[in-house]
């Protein structure tokens, strides 16, 4: 049975106008097209638009998925993005993808990158990024719009000359001008961002090209080796800038905008001999004042200046070389002199007690950086060398370098790489390590865990996630073998080992009076992740931290008791590695459990088990544990077996091994006391 015609008319219109509706509502969408990138480029060129890609890995990604569906249907992201964008999708397991792999300078992706009409990266998001803050892409595509359109107003770049470093100084001293050396790696990305944004605006090049003999150089390859030994480089894109003689005039770092790396230019034209701020030829050391600490903070906010406060101890070795080696340095002694009111004090005396209850100084020797407020500008932990100490007065001077300056930026800039990285960098040097794992957690948190097997990710993740229930570490635990490939089978090792071996002292707890505790529910946690774990060392992580805990709180029972059993289920190797783990185990009970005959005898077997049963320790060792061993003998009361071992001590090995004491000699930081 037909339906009236009308009535088929009818259905026909709307069945037409709901097919319509549904077209329009499916152009509003970002229009991807088929296309290579060289192609979206020249299309992008013949246009005057810029490049969008949509970068994506082998595997699907929710996330992306989420910002396709929600963000990029949006009728305002849609029109402005199809009016000035090509925009593209390549996936990174294509051939297309292995081709694009450079241009990505270093990216981690899934990504979204914007290139300029010359095929150059101008800036990029992320999808998480985006779905935390939907104006983050808007904001993107703007900005990445006017950089294209400065980008394509200037004409010029640095010109960097290519010749080998002696000739190099040689046209230097002939033209009378400065080198400045653009020393950097193919793996660094803030030195790609200077190449590509920096080095190629017209006034910056004019200058540098007036002023200087510029010279680019990687310095991994040919001669970059030895100049980073010459020059003492520690961080990449470093600034050097060097007369005709060799000899260093002024030095920066880092990426800069471009009016601070012109400023650095003009800097070191203006300095020529030296490297500090402010020259005065009359200083040769660090001055120290003596005065009140509410009288230095008057005194800094009436000059304006910074407070460099060394905190030290009385009995710290690396103290009294910083003061004896590095305070005694003229550049030093110019250049804190000139720019700080510099204060010497002993965290165990006077208002250093209060001092260091108040700046929760927990290492010695710590270089704090105090501004006239009272407030930490900038801080630093550990003897270092003469270069690595000027650097962190500069660092303290710099608005941008600072760890405030990148305390202040990191909160509005959570995922932004370079900032994140610099910040982690200087929480490395201020032994803030836990502040260091949490910001690198959550960084990587906010991307994807498929991201965190890419180059730059396991940096973050090997340096500064120490959290053994962390899901970056746990995904490197998981997936050993994938990471060993990557980046070699003994550092991810060493990373998972280590992690596993110091965290378990995060679960004791020291209150102010009384003795410590442990949080027993997180622990108990702990261990049972660890055990149910694919990690081939669980049974020893185990034990050990097991021990760390009966060490913290002093039980003595518990932790021969643990030795015990890890004797008897093999844990510890019959090795000169098992006869050091011994040897440590039996000191432990031998300096800390007093007089207990049960744990002392337990030690008095590990000691002989690791000097006189295990073969193939050295003989220095040998010594240090038969005197170990013949401690513990007289402490049970058997003297006569005590007398008969010390016989067989070489005391000439002895000495010399007491004499190296390699656990004491090169310490830099001090553990909390507690």
């Amino acid at each position: 049975m037909q339906p009236p015609k009308s009535i088929s008319h009818k259905f026909t219109a709307l069945f037409c106008l709901l097919l319509f509706s549904s077209a329009i509502q499916a152009q509003r969408s970002i229009h991807f097209e088929d296309i290579s990138f060289d192609e979206a480029v020249a299309k992008a060129k013949a246009r005057k638009k810029i490049v969008f890609v949509d970068v994506r890995g082998i595997n699907p990604n929710s996330y992306t998925d989420k910002v396709e569906k929600e963000v990029f249907t949006s009728d305002s992201v849609a029109d402005f993005f199809n009016t000035h964008c090509i925009s593209i999708r390549i996936n990174m397991g294509s051939e297309e993808g292995k081709k694009f792999a450079p241009r990505l300078a270093m990216l981690m992706y899934p990504v979204y990158v914007f290139h300029g009409r010359n095929g150059d990266q101008l800036d990029f998001t992320n999808a998480g990024s985006i779905l935390k803050d939907p104006a983050v892409l808007m904001q993107k595509v703007r900005s990445s719009l006017e950089t294209d359109r400065v980008k394509n107003a200037n004409t010029r770049a640095i010109t960097f000359t290519k010749d080998s470093w002696k000739n190099i100084l040689q046209k230097a001293k002939t033209a009378g001008k400065l080198v400045f050396l653009d020393a950097q790696t193919t793996w660094c990305r803030p030195c790609i961002l200077m190449a590509r944004d920096i080095f190629t605006l017209n006034r910056v090049a004019d200058f540098y090209n007036e002023h200087f003999i510029n010279v680019t150089m990687d310095m991994e390859k040919g001669e970059g080796p030895s100049l980073v030994k010459k020059y003492d480089i520690h961080a990449y894109p470093t600034f050097l800038y060097i007369d005709g003689n060799g000899k260093l005039v002024h030095r920066d770092g880092g990426y800069q905008e471009a009016d601070t790396f012109l400023l650095n230019g003009r800097t070191a034209i203006s300095k020529m001999s030296d490297i500090s701020l402010t020259l005065s030829s009359s200083d040769t050391a660090i001055r120290f004042t003596e005065d009140t600490w509410s009288s230095l903070l008057s005194q800094a906010k009436h000059d304006g200046k910074l407070i460099f406060v060394d905190a030290n101890t009385s009995w710290c070795g690396p103290c009294k070389q910083m003061r004896r080696e590095i305070f005694t340095q003229k550049k030093v002694g110019r250049l804190y002199n000139s720019n700080f009111i510099n204060v010497d004090l002993d965290m165990e005396k006077g208002e250093g007690i209060e001092f260091r209850k108040k700046y929760a100084v927990r290492a010695y020797p710590t270089f704090l950086y105090i501004d006239g407020d009272g407030k930490v500008v900038h801080k630093t932990v550990g003897s270092c060398s003469e270069e690595e100490f000027r650097q962190h007065a500069l660092d303290a001077l710099s608005p941008r370098r600072s760890l405030l300056s990148l305390s202040t930026g990191y909160k509005d800039h959570k995922n932004d790489e370079t900032l994140v990285t610099a910040y982690l960098s200087a929480l490395g040097d201020a032994y803030e390590t836990k502040l260091a794992d949490s910001i690198a957690t959550v960084y990587l948190k906010n991307q994807t865990p498929s991201s965190w097997q890419q180059p730059g990710n396991w940096q973050l993740i090997n340096k500064y996630v120490n959290d053994a229930t962390a899901p970056p570490f746990l995904a490197v635990v998981n997936e050993q073998d994938a990471y060993s490939k990557l980046f070699g089978t003994e550092e991810v090792e060493k990373k998972i080992y280590q992690t596993y071996m110091t965290w378990p002292q995060s679960f004791l707890l020291y209150p102010e009076k009384g003795k410590a505790r442990v949080d027993q529910d997180a622990f108990d946690a702990f261990l049972r992740q660890v055990n149910s774990g694919p990690y081939a060392k669980k049974a020893e992580i185990a034990a050990r931290a097991k021990l760390t805990i009966y060490f913290g709180v002093k039980e003595w029972h518990n932790y021969a008791g643990t030795v015990d059993e890890m004797l008897s289920n093999h844990i510890v190797p019959m090795d000169p590695r098992g006869a050091e783990w011994l040897y440590s185990f039996a000191d432990i009970i031998n300096r800390f459990a007093g007089d207990d005959k049960q744990t002392l005898t337990s030690a008095t077997q590990w000691a002989k088990l690791g000097s006189t049963d295990i073969q193939g320790v050295n003989a220095s060792d040998k010594a240090t544990y038969l005197d170990l061993y013949a401690a513990l003998l007289e402490k049970t009361g058997q003297t006569d077996q005590a007398l008969q071992i010390r016989k067989d001590i070489n005391q000439q090995q002895l000495t010399n091994a007491k004499q190296s004491a390699p656990f004491q000699t090169l310490i830099r930081i001090v553990p909390k006391q507690n």
